[in-house]
């Protein structure tokens, strides 16, 4: 998993949507969370990417930690060798 963006935001459930009409739409989305953040990760994202999204409340409460990272290598293991 690679990180593409983290940042701070009020509590809100945007960041959540898992459900697009159109390619264009899930691409829309993708760079909105890749602007929110507070680091420029220089990460490519695209709508064929597998997403990761962490969150949690900020100290106060009245705010949410967000993390968003992409799936960048799936290894499998066999295990009829271990």
């Amino acid at each position: 998993w690679k990180i593409f963006s983290i940042y701070t935001i009020k509590a809100e459930t945007y960041y959540l949507k898992t459900y697009f009409d159109t390619d264009k739409e899930h691409q829309e989305f993708l760079d909105t969370l890749k602007n929110r953040s507070i680091y420029d990760f220089k990460e490519d994202i695209t709508y064929e990417d597998k997403i990761l999204t962490l969150s949690t409340c900020s100290d106060d409460g009245t705010k949410r930690i967000a993390i968003h990272a992409k799936m960048v290598k799936v290894e499998y293991r066999d295990k009829s060798t271990s």
